[in-house]
């Protein structure tokens, strides 16, 4: 697999990932406000549970950011070193 299969790999499962979550904590938001009236706006959803599921999925958003960036730079020094190599090469083969 080359460098750049790795990274699109890399990329469209933390896209993946991260729709999924979305989409979880949207359906969940959902549910709780389509029962929220005047008296209680969270419905039938604990204001605490709300919470948590918010900063659930802001951590792992960042967590799939985090992931992204480091294959990024993986993929990055890959494909440095194998221009380097390659410049490398020609330097040799053209020297003789």
């Amino acid at each position: 697999m080359s460098v750049q299969d790795q990274y699109g790999e890399n990329l469209r499962q933390t896209q993946e990932a991260w729709v999924k979550a979305v989409e979880s904590w949207t359906s969940n938001v959902q549910k709780a406000f389509t029962q929220a009236s005047p008296d209680n706006p969270f419905g039938a959803m604990d204001p605490n549970a709300f919470i948590d599921q918010y900063f659930d999925v802001a951590q792992k958003t960042l967590e799939a950011q985090r992931e992204v960036a480091k294959n990024m730079a993986e993929a990055t020094q890959a494909m440095g070193e194998t221009l380097r190599k390659q410049a490398q090469s020609v330097g040799h083969s053209t020297q003789g």
